[in-house]
C-alpha cells in the first residue's frame, strides 16, 4: 500500500504522499488480503471483503 501510495503521487507529480493517494489505493491492493467467515464457508468473499473494507475506510477519518 505504501509503495502504490508513492507511485501514486509520483504519477501526479509530487515528491509526498497525501491521504487521497492512500485512500484511492486500500481496495485494489487490500481486497484480495481480507479473507471472511462468507469466503471459508462458500468461496465468494471478494465482495465481502470489499464491504468490510469500505466500513472500515468510512469510519476513520484522514488525518487534519
Amino acid at each position: 500500500l505504501t509503495q502504490v501510495a508513492k507511485a501514486t503521487a509520483v504519477l501526479r507529480g509530487r515528491d509526498y504522499v497525501v491521504p487521497d493517494d492512500i485512500v484511492e489505493n486500500v481496495l485494489p491492493v487490500c481486497t484480495h488480503r481480507v479473507v471472511t467467515k462468507n469466503w471459508m464457508h462458500n468461496g465468494h468473499g471478494e465482495h465481502s471483503a470489499k464491504k468490510v473494507l469500505e466500513g472500515i475506510m468510512e469510519g476513520v477519518g484522514a488525518p487534519v
